[in-house]
């Protein structure tokens, strides 16, 4: 049996942005809207629970700033 693939999907905005965790069969294990300061330890959180196959940015408002703060502190 293949393992499960879960994907974190962020949706940048303004200040806020959209948060979700979701797995091969399009569950959703996890959604919420938080603020830009929080991406970094909520995505951290999220590591910490789920075995987390790829991280998908949208490219939305704000963006730019997001892909840098994420690059900085996630190597992969």
């Amino acid at each position: 049996m293949p393992e499960e693939e879960i994907i974190i999907s962020i949706d940048p905005g303004t200040k806020k942005c959209g948060y979700a965790v979701v797995d091969s069969n399009l569950s959703v294990l996890q959604r919420e809207v938080i603020s830009i300061e929080e991406i970094v330890k909520t995505i951290q959180d999220s590591l910490n629970i789920y075995r987390i196959k790829n991280i998908i940015l949208g490219n939305g408002t704000n963006y730019k700033q997001i892909k840098k703060k994420l690059r900085e502190h996630f190597s992969q």
